[in-house]
């Protein structure tokens, strides 16, 4: 600071300077969070809407078992009702349609969005009891973590 009570051009520019650095360095991380977030909110949609299709179907059985337990009646059943709640439901890590679904054999484990049987970003897990009374959907985020306060679960 000089004698009268102001900055200098020197210490203007300076502070300029850090700060612009600063910025350089927290802008992509910002924009890559955000990025992150708003691709987890999509896997939080899709996982909501398949939970109201797979209530949907629930609420039309009379017959047991109450939710899809097999690999064709669970693709049946999202590829027809799913498309009621949200037509393009996509997993927007890889882009594949929540309504593809494999499984592993002889399990009642079901893996939306994905092509094989492997924990990915985007990934909803749905488990479904052998008699098809409950069931568990588990959705995956950034770095294939479980988005832990969105496991949804229903039974009859």
């Amino acid at each position: 600071m000089n004698g009268r009570g102001g900055f200098s051009l020197i210490e203007l520019i300076v502070a300029m300077t850090v700060i612009g650095i600063l910025l350089m360095a927290l802008v992509p991380y910002i924009i890559k969070t955000a990025d992150h977030k708003a691709r987890e909110l999509g896997v939080i949609t899709a996982v909501r809407a398949i939970q109201t299709t797979l209530e949907m179907y629930a609420s039309r059985r009379i017959d047991e078992p109450f939710y899809p337990n097999t690999l064709e009646v669970l693709t049946a059943t999202v590829n027809s009702l799913a498309s009621l709640v949200s037509p393009a439901m996509t997993n927007p890590f890889n882009g594949k349609r929540y309504l593809s679904t494999v499984s592993e054999k002889d399990t009642f484990v079901f893996y939306l969005g994905v092509e094989t049987a492997t924990i990915t970003p985007g990934l909803i897990i749905y488990q479904v009891s052998p008699e098809g009374k409950s069931y568990t959907l588990i959705p995956y985020g950034v770095d294939a973590t479980i988005i832990s306060n969105h496991i949804l679960t229903g039974s009859r």
